[in-house]
């Protein structure tokens, strides 16, 4: 759903701004694409601990989501801060945005 989401606002950036703003929304979603799998390492790595134990189980959910969010808006800054001179700093948060707002979307979607 997130991958989906970040090609169509590449493309959307890429026919109104061109190829340097198409590439940037790619990398914006790249950062919560990278997140999310940093987030599903943490759960995996953690949970066959927590078995039985309702506590360590939220713990687990606890820390998985706060690495999902040091990965997500850590990767934001960094790309931003090391952002190529014809990259462009709009369609990489917007990118960031559509995809952070993706697994909301699928979760509302769901139920």
């Amino acid at each position: 759903m997130q991958a989906a989401l970040v090609v169509v606002c590449a493309m959307v950036a890429g026919v109104g701004w061109g190829l340097q703003s198409a590439l940037s929304a790619l990398m914006g979603g790249a950062v919560v694409l990278a997140s999310s799998v940093a987030f599903a390492a943490a759960f995996f790595w953690r949970s066959p601990r927590d078995k039985g134990n309702a506590g360590r189980a939220l713990r687990t959910m606890l820390f998985a989501e706060a690495l999902k969010w040091m990965t997500a808006i850590g990767g934001l800054l960094w790309m931003l801060r090391t952002l190529p001179l014809d990259a462009q700093a709009g369609p990489l948060v917007a990118g960031f945005v559509v995809a952070l707002t993706g697994t909301w979307f699928a979760l509302l979607t769901k139920t």
